[in-house]
């Protein structure tokens, strides 16, 4: 048998008509989960003071229902539509949580804005871009036909894309970075410890302090790679690339050599050589540069 409080949470289980404007605000754990699901429109998750889930919007014309729920310290907001969708609005809803919840938001053929979120950010969609400001802890944002613009992101980021350009300003000291079709100019005002970067037909540009030990790895095939980091970290560089590519060094008078067949390769050391940069490349070219 449910407990009252429990039976109540559930009550308040929308059920919503295709097109209506929603405004409906819950009660729930101020570090709960958020979990987020929609198939088209727009979405903007903000982050507010409150202990209360709210949203505010439209829904798809076509929309079968809308869930919203709060089970134990889990709320769900769910958007259902029919498979096919070929016509119509989608839904534009504005959904602020307690700054402290986790959230997770999975969407189809939507945009989505987050802000001053600091529970971690896990965030995928399918056909849209992302932009997102002021977010903390842990960071995973990916999209596959859209582009990701990250502003203020505090913690471990992870980027993904397939075909969209990621651009973003982080404080973090653990990023990874996974393109198909599209480049990524990314920053950070931490020293960075860990950093993976990989891209098929996309440039990769990364400017960083490296901290003590540090461990950066990066592979391009048909693209570039830029990684501009401080004069005084403390790696070894190992950089190679193919006949089809090269290699540029402006950090140090050490120069690239080649092979007979034309490959290009650098190795060289940084500072106590702790910590290790691997970079290489299929016709593409690897540049190492200064802050």
């Amino acid at each position: 048998m449910r407990t009252p409080i429990f039976g109540l949470l559930l009550l308040s289980a929308a059920a919503a008509h295709a097109g209506e404007a929603v405004d409906k605000t819950l009660d729930v754990k101020s570090n709960g989960l958020v979990r987020i699901e929609n198939v088209r429109g727009e979405i903007s998750v903000d982050g507010w003071e409150r202990d209360q889930v709210q949203v505010v919007g439209t829904l798809d014309d076509r929309a079968k229902s809308l869930t919203f729920e709060t089970v134990g310290a889990t709320t769900t907001v769910r958007v259902e539509t029919p498979d096919n969708l070929n016509r119509g609005e989608g839904s534009k809803l504005v959904i602020h949580v307690p700054q402290a919840s986790r959230v997770r938001v999975d969407l189809v053929s939507a945009d989505l804005h987050l802000t001053n979120l600091k529970g971690g950010v896990d965030a995928k969609t399918v056909s849209g871009g992302i932009e997102a400001a002021d977010i903390g802890d842990r960071i995973e944002l990916a999209t596959i036909s859209g582009d990701i613009t990250l502003g203020r992101g505090v913690g471990p980021t992870s980027f993904s894309s397939v075909s969209g350009d990621i651009k973003a300003d982080a404080d973090t000291s653990e990023i990874k970075i996974q393109t198909v079709s599209g480049g990524a100019r990314v920053t950070s005002s931490a020293r960075v410890q860990e950093l993976t970067m990989h891209s098929v037909s996309g440039d990769l540009e990364v400017s960083a302090s490296l901290a003590d030990g540090a461990h950066v790895k990066g592979s391009t095939t048909s693209g570039d790679i830029r990684l501009a980091i401080n004069p005084d970290a403390g790696v070894v560089v190992e950089m190679k690339s193919t006949a089809g590519g090269g290699i540029r060094n402006t950090l140090t008078h050490d120069r690239p050599s080649r092979d007979i067949a034309g490959a290009a390769s650098l190795d060289l050391t940084l500072g106590n050589g702790q910590g290790g940069v691997e970079l290489s490349t299929v016709s593409g070219r690897l540049e190492l540069g200064s802050l």
